[in-house]
């Protein structure tokens, strides 16, 4: 920091970081250096040339990456008290001081610069990591949803609607910066980041009056805010509270400096909730200022789930309102079925209707006065298993509470009535006997069981283990293999679940298989003939039940090719062998899996 007469020629403000700004120091003298010492030396330049040459008193931008990927801080942002002899990287990289990187842009902006003039030049890959990195650490320090956009409030007073979260310099204000070749990789820059940050929350809004306030002037009344319920797409963990604070960012147009010295958004521990909705009466606030709504959801540690939602209003000429009148009206409940008096059995839902002036909470249910569970979404119900009782009558009761805490219910009496449950067993199988058996499936008989209710099916059982149902007392049994032995039993079950003792058991023997192999005639090289260099390889194959699927030479055992169909022509190198006898062995394979082979011998001679 540079001082004048012993006070900051730029004093420090500071608000919550709501927008990445990339930019490039456009000097082509630091494209792609990686030299640590030059560096140093070029950021020395870099805070002479603002702090003194054009008197901002500091470093414009909040951080800066060099060729090899190094990061160095800009803008000074300690605060008054902390001590920098062995600082932290929280203390080294203040992501909420205002800098002075985008002119109108800085009260809630952090500016990161690639050392290097990118109009043309290809950004390193290391420099390309760095900002990557440093731009991750300041997301996930602040909750931004690099993807996401809002409006923003300039300096002058005017909104720029809809400006997304991470952007070039080029987006904010009219220049080229951070230069063309940079420029395109902002989009990279954002998945990367975006890859290491938590999930968003969703659905945040306020009104006042029913109408949206977003980047309005508001001057009396309560405002509501509202978002969604949130879970984590990939863990499905359910916030188990929400944090949310309300930051004034600055004040009257044309004033640089806020009187609040420290307005870090989340430096503030803020107010938990868990609720989904909460409510701040402007009566509370300061007129003609620019404040921001926060929120994000936390676990059941206090550790944030989501990245930060945030909201842009002004205030105007607030007027003292009167402090809102507390909510006494009870919320209204019914159960809408069972009816009174009705004889209900097995899984009953028990369905509600519930309203209320402000809104619903949750609904309990209570059977014979013992809470059995809530809800909280509309239509408010619960699926009752009446079977945990005994016959006889009970009582339904349910309650209602709304957003305000007040509490109202309703009940009816019911009579359960459940049949007895069946614990009988079908009778066993009889007579199983195996007919129609081939080389690879049997098909199975046997005398139809009895049941005291009914038969539901059979569970066919292979060497002791189940491989089937069936439906009616017959099964075919298929995928076998020929010339094996296999044993059968079979079992009755029924829609209690209820199943009899095993059958008799048959055993099955497969047929031997009818298939042939193919024949295989070696057409060169003769028996024992003399070779050397390259000789010819020549074979046919036929199959008299079926096909020729393909062929396969083997030297000494070595596989050596394979071709589809029923010919062979391969020119096989003798020199890959020693000299003296050697075994050629070829195999065909026909469509049903069979294999033949014939096999010739050679004498390498040379």
């Amino acid at each position: 920091l540079r001082f004048k007469n012993g006070a900051e020629d730029w004093p420090r403000s500071f608000h919550g970081t709501r927008k990445l700004v990339i930019h490039h120091t456009a000097v082509k003298g630091s494209n792609g250096v990686t030299d640590l010492e030059k560096n140093k030396e070029a950021v020395r330049s870099i805070y002479y040339y603002h702090a003194y040459t054009q008197g901002w008193g500091d470093i414009g931008y909040n951080a800066l990456v060099d060729g090899a990927g190094n990061v160095y801080e800009g803008r000074y942002g300690t605060h008054e008290g902390a001590r920098r002899e062995n600082p932290t990287a929280e203390q080294i990289m203040v992501p909420d001081v205002e800098a002075g990187h985008t002119a109108g842009y800085n009260q809630g902006s952090f500016g990161v610069a690639a050392m290097g003039d990118f109009t043309r030049f290809n950004v390193p890959t290391a420099q390309l990591e760095g900002l990557k990195k440093v731009l991750t650490y300041v997301a996930d320090e602040r909750g931004v949803n690099v993807q996401g956009n809002s409006d923003f409030r300039r300096y002058d007073g005017s909104w720029h609607l809809g400006l997304n979260n991470l952007i070039g310099h080029r987006d904010a204000t009219a220049t080229a910066c951070p230069g063309e070749k940079l420029y395109e990789k902002v989009q990279e820059i954002k998945n990367s980041v975006d890859s290491f940050l938590l999930h968003n929350l969703s659905g945040l809004s306020g009104t006042l009056n029913g109408l949206d306030i977003e980047s309005k002037k508001v001057e009396m009344g309560i405002l509501n805010f509202s978002w969604d319920t949130f879970a984590d797409e990939d863990t499905q963990q359910v916030a188990s509270n929400y944090q949310y604070l309300l930051e004034r960012v600055y004040g009257k147009v044309g004033v640089a400096s806020d009187t609040q010295t420290w307005e870090t958004a989340w430096f503030y521990p803020g107010t938990i909730t868990d609720k989904t909705s909460v409510q701040i009466d402007l009566s509370k606030l300061e007129s003609n200022f620019n404040y921001v709504f926060y929120v994000r959801a936390l676990d059941s540690l206090g550790k944030p789930l989501s990245t930060v939602k945030h909201i842009n209003f002004e205030t105007g000429e607030i007027f003292i309102s009167e402090p809102p009148q507390p909510d006494e009206t009870l919320p209204v409940i019914s159960i809408v079925s069972p009816q009174e008096g009705e004889t209900i059995s097995g899984n009953v839902y028990i369905d509600t209707q519930a309203t209320d002036n402000v809104g619903i909470e949750k609904v309990e249910f209570y059977i014979n006065n013992s809470l059995i569970g809530e809800d909280n979404v509309t239509p408010y119900n619960f699926d009752w298993d009446t079977k945990t009782l005994s016959d006889g009558v009970a009582t339904i009761a349910v309650k209602a509470y709304d957003l305000s805490g007040n509490q109202s219910g309703a009940g009816i009496g019911v009579i359960i009535d459940n049949p007895e449950p069946d614990t009988e067993d079908p009778t066993i199988p009889a007579d199983l006997t195996a007919v129609n058996i081939s080389e690879n499936q049997v098909t199975l008989n046997w005398v139809a069981s009895g049941d005291n209710v009914a038969v539901a099916g059979y569970n066919i059982y292979r060497n002791g283990t189940k491989v089937g149902d069936a439906s009616a007392n017959d099964y075919q049994d298929s995928n076998l293999m020929p010339e094996t032995v296999y044993s059968y039993a079979v079992s009755a079950f029924d829609q209690a679940g209820n199943e009899s003792e095993k059958s008799n058991i048959v055993e099955v023997k497969t047929l031997i298989s009818s298939n042939q192999a193919p024949v295989v005639d070696i057409l060169s090289p003769g028996v024992e003939a003399q070779v050397s260099g390259v000789v010819l390889i020549s074979a046919k194959a036929t199959d008299s039940d079926g096909s020729v699927e393909n062929m396969k030479v083997y030297v000494d055992g070595v596989w050596m090719v394979t071709k589809d169909g029923g010919v062979m022509e391969y020119n096989f190198n003798t020199r890959k062998v020693s000299l003296g006898k050697h075994i050629i062995e070829v195999t065909a394979e026909d469509n049903q899996g069979k294999i033949g082979s014939a096999q010739t011998v050679i004498y390498r001679i040379k």
